[in-house]
């Protein structure tokens, strides 16, 4: 997982979990109950699979910021940001 990537691959989850979302609530709205029901499945696996995601960036950070110069911190920091908004984005989807 390349640093530099990881922005882009966290608001790519988000932008797609939003889709799933906007998709199991126009189903529910159309009373199309069994796919709505798998919709919010998927939805949830993927919202899953977003925040188990911006935890192995927490990670990936965390061990960066260790050893890293001041300057290197700056940019790390930034995806750091990035990640816990995205995890915390996916949060409130699920509620």
């Amino acid at each position: 997982m390349g640093f530099s990537d990881d922005p882009y691959g966290l608001k790519s989850r988000r932008m797609i979990l939003t889709k799933h979302h906007q998709k199991f609530k126009e189903l529910q709205r159309e009373g199309r109950w069994v796919e709505a029901l798998r919709q919010f499945n998927i939805t949830l696996n993927y919202a899953m699979e977003s925040v188990n995601y911006s935890m192995q960036v927490l990670r990936k950070v965390r061990e960066r910021m260790q050893g890293a110069a001041p300057k290197q911190k700056e940019g790390v920091e930034r995806i750091a940001q990035e990640a816990i908004a995205n995890a915390f984005y996916d949060y409130k989807l699920k509620k």
